[in-house]
């Protein structure tokens, strides 16, 4: 065996002549007729004025507006304008929302005059910057599921809201809330939970039709979408556990791992002596696993390449595992917000254990990251990991076959193209910055059929070994960061072809084995396929860091995964050159063969401080 060394530490020296901020004004592009680009500004703010007037609601009397500018536009420019303009949210590059008075409005109205004259104004450049201005539309607020679903026909149904952060004013912020759960008293519409955090504001509330038309139009209403739907799937197989050695506990001073999931099967053989903690964060439920999902995670979460272990028959745990129950039966969170439930998860492993890696195999395919800002489940793990330090590794999430998805052999002949479809866009919580997204990885590629059967031709894989699985979702995040970054084995998918090419996307034994809940029944491993089986494998490589770095901090921890990935080959052929691909791919696999300790012919450099 190769001899191995620490990581060599680096240490910063003071820089000659430090970094300079730029100043001046961003590159804005001059209209080439700028008296007719003040009088188009005039008609398309005539016609805002009317699209607002229909608002409902609004903590004061002040107008909500939508302005399109140019890439590089400083949003607080709004108030050269009029000083009485507040500027709200930039909801993508081309796009600032903002407040105004009818005092601002009459100083916009005379400023464009002027304009539109040819007279002289000052702040031209912010003019220039505008392309137009418009309101907040009913059409603008529906959420991505809202959008594609429509409103449930039930005559009673929840519906989660938006509303704008104001996070710059807290007694403008207040004063929001307080008019808004008025103004839903008034309407008869029921507040069912809240999570009002910096930077995000959300109610889920019961509603009908009717009343949903009304959000839909409220003025301090960022958006109205339909409530998150968690919906996963596993199948079993049949191996006795008294084929393998018992296992002992590791040592009590290992490093933690905790799956916030489903819960945990805390007496399976092969989880019980390596499990720390337990305990359900779900109201009035228990901390077992009565889905199964949880559990499966665990295994990965714990031993990593499980089926490795399994083929060897040989399980050591090198780290504690803790649990944190945050879904129930159906993989499903109906008892509130799920970021309510995951602050206090991740607070208690912290001060109770000093837990510092976090899985998270979940995600919402009602809210893919089409650009703009984050929100929702994104921004409480990135405010989460800033605050306590620790790292969660987050499923990409996978795609939910439906009337976007391929038909027949589609599936097999347009690979690997779709996964660049919007279809394949990740999904919350995937889009977050300080997490490690993982998106999956096929490792077999033949089905139970082919294996018993192998001279019968009719069930196709999808993807090959080492290629993308069919299902992974594809970024980037914000600003194009690379999301996924990483890749593990999460399975893959199958044809029959003698079934009309069905898609196998269930039992046909090409997805990952791990522990399974239902052991005491007889059945101790399941097998699954799904970004959620590939998290959990990174998860465990980043806890075992810090056996050897103990106070390797988070973003030290993301750097050395990052820094020992490798692209498949085989993923690699598929793709050849295109950069494109990279919103699949990210950096690739973790190659682990130097990630704790450097070796004669892999050096790893490490350092840490402000950039």
């Amino acid at each position: 065996m190769a001899e191995s060394y620490s990581h060599l530490s680096l240490r910063r020296e003071t820089p000659v002549n430090e970094k300079r901020p730029r100043n001046g004004f961003p590159s804005i592009q001059e209209p080439p007729d700028v008296r007719g680009h003040g009088r188009g500004l005039q008609q398309k703010l005539a016609q805002a004025k009317e699209q607002a007037a229909g608002d409902v609601g609004g903590f004061d009397e002040r107008r909500l507006f939508r302005f399109s500018v140019q890439k590089g536009f400083d949003p607080e420019d709004l108030r050269k304008i009029s000083p009485e303009i507040e500027f709200v949210s930039q909801e993508d590059e081309t796009v600032v929302i903002g407040f105004a008075s009818d005092a601002a409005l009459a100083q916009f109205e005379q400023l464009l005059t002027s304009m539109a004259r040819g007279d002289y104004i000052t702040n031209k450049q912010v003019f220039y910057a505008l392309q137009g201005v418009d309101g907040w539309r009913p059409e603008d607020r529906k959420g991505w599921a809202l959008k594609k679903q429509g409103l449930p026909e039930s005559d009673s149904f929840l519906l989660d809201v938006e509303l704008w952060p104001l996070e710059d004013n807290h007694q403008e912020r207040d004063r929001e809330w307080a008019a808004f759960e008025a103004w839903l008293t008034q309407e008869g519409i029921a507040k069912k939970d809240q999570v009002k955090q910096p930077g995000l504001t959300l109610y889920r509330v019961q509603c009908n039709a009717v009343q949903a038309q009304q959000l839909l139009k409220h003025r301090d209403v960022r958006s109205v979408d339909l409530p998150p739907s968690f919906g996963l799937e596993r199948s079993v197989v049949f191996q006795d556990i008294r084929n393998f050695p018992i296992v002992n506990a590791p040592d009590a001073q290992a490093p933690g791992v905790v799956v916030l999931d489903s819960g945990l099967a805390t007496g399976h053989p092969l989880l019980a002596a390596a499990v720390g903690d337990a305990k359900s964060f779900l109201p009035g439920e228990s901390a077992a696993d009565e889905n199964g999902h949880g559990t499966h995670v665990a295994g990965l979460a714990l031993y990593g390449d499980f089926e490795s272990s399994l083929r060897s028959s040989l399980f050591v745990p090198t780290l504690r595992l803790f649990s944190g129950r945050i879904l129930d039966k159906n993989n499903e969170n109906t008892s509130g917000f799920v970021e309510k439930h995951i602050k206090e998860a991740v607070r208690h492993f912290v001060k109770e254990y000093n837990c510092r890696v976090f899985n998270l195999s979940f995600g919402d395919a009602n809210k893919p990251y089409l650009g703009g800002h984050l929100k929702g489940l994104s921004l409480t793990l990135d405010v989460l990991s800033r605050e306590l330090g620790v790292l969660f590794v987050v499923s990409v999430g996978n795609h939910r076959v439906g009337k976007d998805s391929p038909e027949g052999l589609a599936w097999r002949d347009n690979y690997p193209h779709y996964l660049l479809d919007e279809a394949w866009r990740i999904i919350e919580p995937a889009p977050a910055l300080n997490v490690l997204t993982v998106g999956s990885l096929a490792r077999h590629n033949q089905t139970y059929n082919s294996q018993r059967y192998p001279m019968d031709p009719s069930e196709i894989p999808i993807a090959q070994p080492d290629q993308p699985s069919p299902f992974t979702r594809s970024g980037h995040s914000v600003d194009g960061a690379i999301k996924p970054e990483l890749l593990a084995h999460g399975g893959n998918w199958a044809l029959n072809t003698r079934a009309g090419n069905a898609l196998l996307d269930r039992v046909a034994g090409l997805g990952v084995v791990s522990t399974n809940n239902q052991f005491a029944m007889g059945h101790p491993f399941a097998v699954d396929s799904g970004t959620s089986m590939a998290a959990p494998q990174v998860a465990h490589l980043a806890a075992s860091i810090l056996r050897e770095h103990p106070d390797a901090s988070a973003s030290l921890l993301r750097a050395l995964l990052c820094a020992h990935a490798v692209m498949p080959k085989e993923s690699q052929a598929l793709i050849g050159r295109s950069k494109e691909f990279r919103k699949v791919c990210g950096y690739g696999q973790v190659d682990v063969t130097a990630l704790h300790r450097s070796l004669e012919s892999a050096v790893t450099l490490i350092a840490g401080g402000p950039i």
